[in-house]
């Protein structure tokens, strides 16, 4: 009898020794997939981009709109956008013109904001404000990876547009577009390498 209640006993102690180390090791983990999410200005991080990117989406599916923090969430999104352009005309293999098309871009990602949707849509999807400073989107492949630069800036900017409007006006059409441009963006980084 004795030694039945002393296997009970070391039984029960090894069961909360093993689940103490994996709560240890989980909790770790969790603090270690934060600690990533919150890095700011040294690398694009792909895995927040689309975390923020479902969760908006799902906002909007669920109704469970809160326009203030989906709007911290589209700027996060926007900058993470430009830090992947960043990234991309720093790397030693992109070609020129690339460069100067994501130069374009950062330089120009805050001047977007004050813009309409239509204006974003002929002067940065159709390029021509890239057009105007020499750089002709036509011409490049458009799942080329420049390409899907452009959108992780220009999706995320039309975001934050819609939500301003939508915070002023209450028009539902304009949740359907940030949805659209945030599933474009999500598309556009399922294909970026990295």
């Amino acid at each position: 009898m004795k030694k039945m209640k002393k296997m009970k006993c070391l039984t029960c102690i090894l069961i909360v020794l093993v689940v103490g180390m994996w709560t240890s090791v989980f909790a770790a983990e969790e603090q270690h997939l934060e600690a990533e999410e919150h890095l700011h200005g040294d690398h694009f991080n792909k895995k927040l981009y689309d975390k923020l990117s479902k969760k908006n989406i799902g906002r909007i599916l669920s109704g469970n709109i809160d326009v203030d923090a989906m709007l911290a969430d589209m700027e996060e999104l926007l900058e993470q956008g430009v830090e992947g352009a960043e990234s991309h005309m720093k790397d030693s293999h992109t070609p020129a013109v690339e460069a100067k098309m994501m130069k374009i871009l950062i330089e120009n990602h805050e001047k977007m904001l004050s813009m309409s949707l239509d204006d974003i849509e002929t002067q940065w999807h159709e390029g021509a404000a890239l057009k105007a400073k020499g750089v002709n989107i036509s011409k490049m492949d458009s799942l080329g990876e420049a390409m899907r630069h452009l959108e992780l800036i220009v999706c995320p900017v039309e975001a934050i547009v819609c939500l301003k409007q939508y915070k002023i006006s209450k028009d539902e059409e304009l949740l359907e577009k940030m949805e659209e441009s945030l599933v474009e963006a999500r598309d556009h980084l399922k294909h970026l390498e990295g």
